[in-house]
């Protein structure tokens, strides 16, 4: 996807972005972008862009929600968490394209910010029912708040595990029996 440059332009990037298509090829060309200083297009545009901003802050709501309603223990609530973040980030990105008026970008963050911590109070708040205090630390430890730092990479690795002990791979490893 080329840098947007008209309100065209940008405008198929929206629409791109209102998709889901390629969210990160999309957000690459309108890091790239420039915006005119006429007075319509950067209006069109911000009304645009904060219409985009609403839907896709709703959409990860609503895939929250969902998630949550069909989760099954704690990494499902995590993972649900983490999809939330993922979704957040975007945005956060989104809101930091320099070629945008500096007011939008403070508006997308203000907004972003807002719903954040909406949702992230509105979660503390409903693991109050958990006596031991379990889920609500994992709600803490995995705050939808940090959306503007990046995730951790998968624990899982490519390599295969070293031994532990001077044995040779491959070799038939000794078991201990205790009686």
């Amino acid at each position: 996807m080329q840098a947007p440059v008209s309100y065209a332009d940008w405008s198929r990037c929206l629409d791109f972005l209102a998709e889901g298509l390629d969210d990160e090829g999309v957000l690459a060309a309108m890091e790239q972008g420039s915006v005119s200083s006429g007075g319509t297009v950067v209006q069109l545009l911000s009304e645009r862009l904060c219409t985009l901003f609403d839907q896709r802050l709703t959409r990860c709501s609503d895939r929250l929600n969902r998630d949550l309603r069909c989760s099954r223990g704690e990494a499902d609530l995590i993972r649900a968490m983490l999809d939330m973040r993922r979704g957040l980030t975007l945005l956060y990105k989104v809101s930091l394209i320099r070629s945008l008026p500096q007011t939008l970008r403070e508006y997308l963050q203000q907004q972003l910010r807002r719903s954040a911590e909406r949702t992230q109070q509105a979660l503390e708040e409903s693991s109050a029912d958990d006596r031991s205090g379990h889920t609500r630390t994992l709600i803490r430890n995995n705050s939808l708040l940090r959306y503007d730092t990046p995730l951790l990479q998968p624990l899982i690795s490519s390599t295969p595990p070293q031994p532990l002990s001077n044995q040779q791979p491959g070799a038939p490893r000794k078991r201990n029996i205790l009686v």
